[in-house]
């Protein structure tokens, strides 16, 4: 009797459970509403480098929808109008809730960003105090690649030059921002950027904002790469001695540049994300399997993400010895090096450790020009 009445109970508990209450998956959720941008014109978002969502304006809106896995996640946005061949682009931070974006115009450097993030909060300060140089600055680039689809050079060097100037003036407005407020992501960013690829700052005071870091900050690539751009960094060029490096292969085993001395060396500083880079392996591959005897070739990655590179040295199929200090172009050997600023990056170095030639980008033939005239029995 007892346990027919407690499979009665049991019964009845099932049938009158309420089902449970559904939990919603938190999703990012961005609604644009972009004044003066034409019909048909291409907005993507990305993430490191990857795109993860398109949309096209109508009737000046877009709209992405998606769930990311780390919040809050560095975003990119990016328009292309395929009619003009115009792009613009901008970072953003944003987490899974919702962000408005707002703007007048093709330029996303002055459309508003704002969401509930306190790193988009951060950056916001630094875009709302350089709001109008931004703007300009993007207006100029538009100028200046339209100069280089001419081959016109006095006008790329005019823009070139109206560009520096504005960014320098931007500089010096985020560097005071960063002055009163250093301990966060978003200004230890600008810090980095901003030694990384413009002068215009007094080293002794960022040094200063350097040792006020937290130590989160100071042990970060970012932080590392601050520091060593406030010391005199010499770049070896055409005739010096290599600068001897510590690097390590896929398998961890560490290895110095100097190890590998007593034939011709090509260095190569690259990044799986960079075309021309790309474009250069099958050539390199050749260059290394029919000059073995005479010729070493060594690809030095810029990116911090190992396992990402150890991956790209696998599927790229590369024949040639691949080497990394884990630093990407944040601080190590690429700026020991002077190729931190962009890739594909060569040097190349006799069997003495003498450097014969040094030279940024891929281009058709180079390889043949550069070497040729040092290895007369090059094979190509």
């Amino acid at each position: 009797m007892k346990i027919k009445i407690l499979s009665i109970l049991i019964l009845s508990f099932l049938l009158s459970c309420k089902p449970t209450k559904e939990i919603k998956q938190e999703k990012l959720i961005i609604e644009g509403n972009i004044k003066n941008l034409p019909d048909g014109v291409q907005i993507m978002l990305m993430s490191d480098g990857k795109t993860i969502g398109k949309d096209t304006i109508n009737n000046g809106q877009f709209r992405f929808s998606d769930s990311l896995i780390i919040t809050p996640s560095k975003l990119t946005l990016m328009s292309v109008n395929s009619k003009t061949r115009e792009y613009s682009a901008r970072e953003f931070w944003a987490n899974n809730s919702l962000t408005k974006i707002n703007g007048n115009g093709k330029y996303l450097s002055g459309w508003n960003i704002t969401n509930n993030t306190k790193n988009q909060k951060k950056l916001n300060k630094f875009i709302n105090s350089t709001k109008l140089i931004l703007v300009a600055i993007d207006s100029i680039e538009h100028l200046r690649v339209k100069s280089l689809q001419k081959n016109n050079r006095s006008q790329i060097d005019f823009y070139t030059n109206k560009k520096d100037s504005l960014n320098n003036i931007k500089n010096l407005k985020e560097f005071e921002i960063i002055k009163s407020d250093f301990n966060n992501e978003i200004a230890v960013d600008k810090l980095y950027k901003i030694v990384k690829f413009n002068n215009v700052l007094n080293k002794d005071e960022v040094k200063i904002i350097y040792n006020k870091l937290d130590d989160k900050f100071k042990n970060s690539l970012k932080g590392e790469g601050i520091l060593i751009r406030t010391k005199n960094i010499i770049i070896p060029e055409k005739g010096d001695k290599m600068v001897d490096l510590n690097l390590f292969n896929i398998a961890g085993k560490m290895h110095k540049l100097s190890e590998y001395s007593g034939k011709y060396l090509l260095i190569n500083f690259w990044g799986d994300g960079c075309y021309p880079t790309i474009k250069a392996i099958p050539h390199l591959n050749k260059l290394q399997t029919q000059n073995s005897e005479i010729l070493t070739v060594i690809g030095i990655s810029l990116d911090e993400n190992v396992e990402r590179w150890k991956n790209s040295v696998k599927s790229r199929k590369l024949k040639y010895t691949n080497l990394t200090d884990g630093k990407g172009s944040y601080s190590g050997s690429s700026v020991k090096y002077g190729a931190d600023k962009g890739t594909p990056y060569y040097y190349l170095i006799d069997k003495n450790g003498i450097i014969l030639e040094n030279w940024f980008g891929y281009t058709d033939g180079v390889f043949k020009e550069k070497l040729g005239k040092h290895i007369s029995t090059l094979k190509l």
